[in-house]
């Protein structure tokens, strides 16, 4: 748990950036990047891309490897924020989240268009689950996955913060 200041992801889209600027800061060429993660540079580009139907495994792997931590926060608790081991790790957490409130695992999956058995693969850490559906489950919950401020301010351009991203100090003072 911490308290630096974190910008919220909040799609696919977001996450693939975060990957893509970090691996060209680190001087990573795609191609060598993707055999790294013993991937196609095909779809290493679709992960940086944020393409729908990319599964959680591939980001996660990304992220590893790129040294790039991810954070988590509840919706019943904007205060105090987790650190994500991996991003896998956030189902867990949608998990605690979704029993806490009372949701029922058909309920959470009638309000992203799936059924229930994606709903238990994302809370089981199943790294097949499409990225999305992960980012669907957080924002139905009112959940938020992070990164660090430092990440932010490489990945995202000064406009951008503020509109999508402020830190915790200004952002959720006012959403409170």
């Amino acid at each position: 748990m911490t308290n630096a200041p974190y910008f919220q992801i909040s799609t696919p889209a977001q996450l693939g950036e975060i990957i893509r600027k970090t691996r060209k800061a680190q001087g990573l060429r795609q191609d060598d990047f993707a055999k790294q993660l013993d991937t196609s540079h095909v779809t290493l580009k679709h992960i940086e891309k944020g393409a729908q139907g990319s599964q959680i495994g591939l980001y996660s792997s990304a992220l590893k490897a790129l040294g790039i931590k991810l954070f988590f926060r509840k919706s019943s608790d904007l205060e105090r924020t987790f650190r994500l081991n991996c991003l896998n790790d956030c189902g867990s957490f949608l998990l605690n989240d979704r029993k806490r409130r009372a949701f029922r695992q058909d309920v959470i999956a009638k309000n992203i268009g799936a059924s229930h058995v994606t709903v238990r693969d994302v809370e089981s850490a199943k790294p097949t689950v499409k990225v999305e559906t992960y980012f669907n489950i957080a924002a139905v919950l009112g959940c938020q996955i992070l990164v660090n401020q430092e990440i932010g301010l490489l990945c995202f351009d000064q406009p951008n913060l503020r509109s999508m991203n402020d830190p915790i100090n200004q952002t959720f003072a006012k959403a409170g």
